[in-house]
């Protein structure tokens, strides 16, 4: 895994430098405000030896920074290779931090030592040097570096999501596909005009499927559009089904995910016995207040087995649901009708 924590949102190798170079410069900039602000001043003009004890103070300040904040962002290099885990938790975040900031404490402290080697006459242990040491470095590369896992999780998420939506529209995709395919192969040997009729409704319909099978969700009018060609479809194979949909939902401004109509109607179809005489009816309605589509239908089961199927179709539907708005389905099974309440997807609600 590449890990450069000044290009966690993905920028440039470059614009990743200048932010290393130029988090490197304020790291020394604050180290020399805070070595002045301990009085130690500019000496005299005149005093050849203070200048120049004054200039190696300053050249030796930078270079301890530069060496403890390297040092500091191959201990965080470390820590993230070490602990990463794309299941991340603030818990995590937390541990993380504290050995980041025990890793810039035990760093610092390796440089005092070394320092009291190299200039064994010198004070070299300074605790307010020390501290303010620590705190810059840890401050900075702990920005970073939380900067850098924050992105990184929310872009293994989203590539997660990503990954479990195309799937279920693959399913479902693949779904509509064989059940079509197999009505027109019947159509074909029963009645030629008809398989006519209902394969040039399903190139249609498929153009549709092939035209909004990258988005994760689509307008609400666009669907109903789609549901009008699929009940011309459904009629060519079944003239005992009757499909009313709210006008409101015509003129309701909403996002929803792709076929979600058409699976919800082909599940009380393939589920529900349907006669002229007893006819499968299905309401598709809007639910204003709970800001919600309602898909019912009058109840007569084909067999308790083929009932139980549909629960799969549902989770699926419902897991597409809460991965792209953090909402559920609604299911109600009752003595007589069955329904099925999917929310209505603004695009502020869509998280991926």
């Amino acid at each position: 895994m590449n890990i450069n924590i000044f290009s966690a949102d993905g920028s440039k190798p470059g614009v990743a430098l200048r932010r290393h170079l130029l988090t490197l410069l304020t790291a020394v900039l604050l180290n020399l405000a805070f070595w002045y602000l301990q009085g130690i001043g500019a000496p005299d003009a005149g005093e050849s030896e203070g200048l120049s004890s004054f200039l190696m103070d300053i050249v030796s300040t930078v270079i301890e920074t530069i060496i403890l904040m390297e040092a500091s962002f191959a201990v965080s290099r470390l820590v993230i290779k070490a602990f990463w885990k794309v299941n991340y938790s603030f818990a995590s975040l937390v541990i993380q931090n504290i050995i980041l900031l025990l890793g810039v404490i035990l760093i610092a402290g390796l440089i005092s030592l070394g320092y009291a080697y190299l200039f064994p006459e010198a004070e070299w242990l300074s605790w307010d040097v020390f501290l303010c040491d620590v705190l810059i470095a840890y401050f900075l590369t702990s920005l970073f570096t939380s900067a850098y896992l924050s992105n990184r999780y929310q872009m293994e998420k989203s590539l997660a999501q990503q990954t479990t939506i195309e799937k279920l529209k693959l399913k479902t995709d693949n779904h509509f596909v064989f059940n079509s395919l197999a009505t027109l192969g019947t159509l074909i040997e029963t009645d030629p005009e008809a398989a006519s009729e209902f394969n040039s409704s399903m190139s249609r319909m498929y153009r549709y499927i092939v035209s909004k099978g990258d988005a994760n969700v689509v307008s609400l009018s666009e669907e109903l559009a789609f549901m009008e060609e699929y009940k011309k479809n459904l009629s060519v194979r079944h003239d005992d089904i009757v499909i009313n949909v709210d006008e409101r939902l015509k003129r309701h401004d909403s996002l929803i995910p792709p076929l979600t109509l058409q699976g919800l109607v082909e599940n009380a179809v393939k589920h529900n016995r349907h006669t002229r005489e007893n006819p499968l009816v299905i309401d598709i309605s809007l639910d204003a207040e709970k800001e919600m589509i309602t898909i019912s239908n009058n109840k007569s089961p084909v067999s308790r087995s083929i009932e139980d199927s549909s629960h799969s179709g549902l989770s699926t539907l419902d897991v597409r649901y809460r991965t792209i708005c953090g909402k559920g389905i609604s299911v109600t099974d009752g003595p007589e009708t069955f329904s099925v309440s999917v929310p209505l997807i603004k695009q502020s609600d869509v998280t991926c």
